[in-house]
């Protein structure tokens, strides 16, 4: 004769009984407290807090923006260096690429994309902390592009040596 034995679970511990031919139901799982539920309760013991950000703080380039400044020289500040306004006028394209160098773009982004001078404009003026949107550099560019970047270089150069 064949005996059903039926293993029972109980709090982590497995018990064995032999099943009666009159009483044959089905072994049942009790479900204890097992290592899901006690993490649900840590989670939901922990306190969470939330911080609210009002001011963003403003990076370029990896840079911490101090304070927004006014431009070193004026648009039409061309009689401060002559060699720059001259490129400007005479090589508009090569002054294009110069900028986007020390934009750190890529070096013929200008040739490539139209309205790139815009691009590279906004950058250096955000990297410096100069005062403007990006409407005024598109207005500036789109009107007297040789000014805007004869402005944008004097800027890089001023910066450079200390000036602005």
């Amino acid at each position: 004769m064949c005996s059903t034995y039926i293993i029972y679970k109980a709090k982590r511990d497995y018990s064995i009984r032999k099943a009666s031919p009159l009483n044959r139901q089905q072994p049942t799982d009790i479900f204890y407290p097992s290592f899901f539920e006690t993490q649900r309760e840590k989670t939901v013991n922990k306190m969470t807090t939330t911080t609210v950000i009002t001011n963003q703080p403003m990076t370029a380039g990896g840079v911490v923006v101090r304070q927004e400044r006014e431009w070193s020289t004026g648009l039409c500040g061309c009689f401060e260096d002559i060699t720059s306004c001259l490129c400007a006028f005479c090589l508009l394209p090569c002054m294009e690429c110069w900028l986007a160098s020390h934009a750190d773009e890529f070096v013929c982004l200008p040739l490539c994309v139209p309205a790139a001078s815009i691009a590279v404009r906004t950058k250096i003026r955000t990297l410096y902390g100069i005062r403007g949107s990006i409407c005024e550099d598109c207005l500036y560019v789109s009107l007297c592009a040789p000014c805007a970047l004869a402005q944008t270089k004097r800027e890089i150069d001023n910066v450079k040596m200390g000036r602005a």
